[in-house]
């Protein structure tokens, strides 16, 4: 236990570097690299002693030995707070999160690092308007924090706000060029706006600043099916798939496609990669055996089906289960096959 906590900990005081280091601070980012190098020392024995010290002992775990020396980190009240708050944020506790940067802010108004992460507390628990209001405030004080535009405009994207979403992501790229998964923000934003051919473009962008990610070939790969291009929407699955062999949705949405353009074959093959992968996903089954059934394939469709359907009533999906038992009654005389696997 003593272990994790000091993993923890020094993972916090990475997570405040880099921070610190992206707001063009290397000196102080040099400090909590530092200490998160320290902790990890502590990590060789649990009868170590850990204290953060302000004016009092603010938190303290004692080992075993009394004999080993005491480890002393020198934190102002609002650093404490700060850590403990990314701590609670990274784990989860997000309305713990929001206690420990209040406390922070309390302590010091234009904290900009607190409310940075307040937001991202807001936001986790989809208090997005209150979230912006964070993200305002610290582009008032500081139009030049790191990446800021890009946070506040997924803000405005969760708002359905995507004219002042598309200025966000626009004004990051102007500050930074560099970063693939504002084009793909963009990206997806343009597209809602009707602009489908700039939100291909973006995509594309972005694989260029990451050749190698696979989510966003497959999300290309969705857009240029909206725009009825199966050819190069299949090309992106295929990449994505070669990129990353065991990506689930990269082989449904090939299947899909590839039944669009009749090649049940194909698709029927993509399904069994999706089942390989999740032998539990009842929706796999269900489509795999529709698609045997177009292709006259009883045998296999009534089975596919019948896992389906008990994998559904498991699983508690009974709109699942109605739809297949309805396919079932409706497209074959011999009730007798299903019922019984049914009832196994």
């Amino acid at each position: 236990m003593m272990n994790s906590v000091f993993n923890d900990i020094a993972e916090v005081y990475n997570l405040i570097g880099v921070r610190l280091s992206c707001d063009g601070n290397p000196d102080a980012a040099l400090e909590y690299y530092s200490l998160a190098i320290d902790v990890h020392k502590l990590d060789q024995s649990d009868s170590r002693n850990l204290i953060w010290q302000t004016d009092s002992t603010l938190y303290q775990t004692t080992g075993e030995s009394n004999t080993l020396p005491k480890f002393e980190i020198a934190l102002s009240e609002e650093d404490v707070s700060l850590v403990r708050g990314i701590a609670h944020l990274k784990q989860g506790y997000y309305q713990n999160a929001l206690l420990e940067f209040d406390r922070a802010i309390q302590v010091k108004p234009d904290a900009l690092n607190a409310r940075y992460y307040r937001a991202q507390a807001y936001a986790s628990l989809e208090h997005y308007s209150t979230a912006l209001a964070d993200y305002d405030w610290i582009v008032r004080q500081d139009p030049e924090f790191s990446y800021i535009y890009y946070h506040r405009g997924n803000i405005h994207f969760k708002l359905a706000e995507y004219g002042a979403a598309l200025a966000d992501y626009s004004e990051q790229i102007e500050r930074d060029a560099g970063c693939g998964r504002v084009f793909k923000k963009r990206g997806q934003v343009l597209f809602l706006l009707g602009d489908r051919e700039g939100a291909i473009a973006d995509f594309s962008r972005a694989i260029l600043v990451n050749p190698y990610d696979a989510e966003t070939y497959l999300e290309r790969g969705i857009y240029y099916c909206k725009l009825s291009n199966p050819d190069n929407a299949l090309m992106d699955f295929d990449l994505a798939i070669q990129l990353k062999p065991d990506f689930s949705a990269a082989y449904r949405q090939r299947g899909l496609l590839r039944l669009a353009l009749q090649d049940g074959e194909g698709a029927i093959a993509d399904y069994s990669e999706v089942l390989r992968l999740h032998p539990d996903a009842a929706d796999a089954y269900h489509i795999r055996g529709l698609i045997q059934g177009s292709r006259q394939e009883e045998g296999g469709c009534i089975e596919d089906l019948t896992i389906a359907a008990n994998l559904y009533l498991v699983q508690k999906k009974m709109t699942g289960f109605n739809a297949v038992w309805q396919y079932l009654q409706d497209n074959f005389t011999n009730r007798s096959t299903h019922t019984t696997l049914l009832q196994k």
